[in-house]
């Protein structure tokens, strides 16, 4: 009987440090894993604002080099009217 009593005492103490371990375990894992998901969010978010500032500027850009090359053009035909009709 008092053998069954340890045994059955040191199975609730292995039970409850296992438990307590395992516990341990799970919560330190996702706190890791919640922490990394809201990284690599914070990362995706940086790079989408780059890439559209990227863009945005590009745009200014082609549009404001395509008006200069447009009107360039215009005043290139006005000054070859001019000298054609004279």
């Amino acid at each position: 009987a008092i053998f069954n009593n340890v045994k059955a005492f040191a199975v609730r103490v292995w039970t409850g440090i296992k438990n307590s371990v395992v516990k341990l375990a799970q919560g330190l894992w996702n706190g890791v894993r919640n922490k990394f998901n809201a990284l690599k969010s914070g990362v995706a978010n940086i790079f989408k604002a780059v890439k559209n500032t990227v863009i945005n500027i590009w745009t200014s850009v082609k549009k404001k080099v395509g008006g200069l090359a447009s009107s360039m053009k215009d005043n290139v035909l006005k000054v070859l009217r001019n000298m054609r009709d004279g």
